[in-house]
């Protein structure tokens, strides 16, 4: 893994610069100082440096002593034009202009405040896809309308539904790319007020000190609101869902790459196991059943996993008849296709051989 150090006077823009940055997999070293950065760099090292640095100890003192202190390291310097001759006396070194280019603000009159940002990215982004090959699945819904602000999210074996600010009323559905939301909730909190309004293709969000920008995405998402509609549950568990999470978390351990968890009914517990060619594992849950099937529904554990962490208290499992889960907790509704039981699986595997 490659490491990188960020040095950046700014918190907040550090925390920003941090979480786009390692989120692509680099191990990231935050440095809110340059002496801070020299001393850490005479005892360990990193691949390269990002400087954005103001001060006496601004970012052309600090490239100069690491320079005089003969670090080597490539640096990319976030530098103002005025400073990019200075900047061609130190080998190794490159920059990039700034100020960068600012998005256009909205009128005041064609805004409206959000607030709970954080809450509502962090209970669908789970549910998005990274992959560029579905890039609307990797988007989360932004829907507004006379109820207030909800987003929705799939990745095609889930359906995440969550309320968010029931003030921000409008009428209009966004497409937005959670990895660009992901980043404005990793520097939120749900006290936040943003104002939040369209310039363009883009949608910008503004608190009066951070100034955040992500482009839209177009086309044609997919129908979720019919399925979260039109679910209609046969069988009913309640249970704890921290009992449950525990429970699946557990049993994971026999599992290999694509296994599925197995989710069958007794009389007052929900039986939770898994089996591969590692071994097998069981573990009961006590549950109230009401109307238990006598077969057994199989899912895909890590998504049912992302979904459990983020709610608590006892929830309510519905079931249709073919095993797609429904659960409503905290705000939230999801919904989860079933899987084919892992001889359906395989037998079919060898038939497409």
């Amino acid at each position: 893994m490659k490491r990188l150090m960020i040095m950046e006077r700014s918190a907040k823009i550090l925390d920003i610069l941090c979480f786009a940055i390692g989120r692509e997999g680099y191990d990231i070293v935050p440095i809110r100082d340059g002496l801070d950065g020299i001393s850490f760099l005479e005892q360990q090292a990193v691949d390269l440096i990002i400087l954005d640095l103001t001060g006496p100890m601004d970012s052309i003192a600090t490239c100069r002593c690491l320079r005089e202190e003969g670090i080597r390291i490539p640096i990319l310097v976030l530098a103002e034009e005025k400073q990019c001759v200075d900047l061609r006396e130190f080998d190794n070194t490159d920059y990039i202009l700034k100020p960068f280019p600012m998005p256009e603000l909205p009128l005041p009159d064609d805004t409206v405040p959000v607030t709970g940002l954080r809450s509502l990215v962090r209970q669908t982004a789970f549910a998005t896809l990274e992959s560029t090959s579905a890039p609307l699945m990797s988007c989360i819904k932004v829907a507004l309308g006379p109820d207030g602000l909800k987003g929705v999210s799939t990745n095609r074996f889930c359906v995440v539904e969550a309320r968010g600010d029931k003030n921000c009323r409008g009428q209009s559905e966004l497409l937005i790319p959670a990895r660009s939301l992901a980043v404005l909730a990793a520097v939120s909190s749900d006290k936040d007020v943003y104002e939040m309004g369209l310039t363009g293709k883009s949608i910008v969000f503004w608190n009066g000190t951070l100034l955040f920008s992500a482009r839209l995405m177009e086309g044609k998402y997919p129908n979720t609101g019919a399925l979260l509609t039109n679910f209609q549950g046969k069988y009913s568990v309640n249970l704890a869902a921290e009992a449950l999470e525990s429970a699946i978390a557990s049993v994971s351990v026999v599992g290999a790459e694509g296994f599925r968890v197995a989710l069958s009914f007794g009389e007052h517990e929900l039986h939770v196991s898994a089996e591969t060619a590692q071994g097998r594992a069981a573990i009961p849950v006590k549950a109230l059943v009401l109307n238990a099937p006598d077969r057994t529904f199989y899912y895909n554990y890590k998504i049912l996993l992302k979904y459990l962490r983020l709610v608590s208290g006892n929830v309510t499992l519905d079931f249709d008849a073919n095993g797609l889960l429904a659960i409503r907790a905290g705000g939230t509704q999801y919904i989860q296709s079933p899987l084919r039981a892992p001889n359906q699986a395989a037998g079919q595997s060898q038939n497409a051989a």
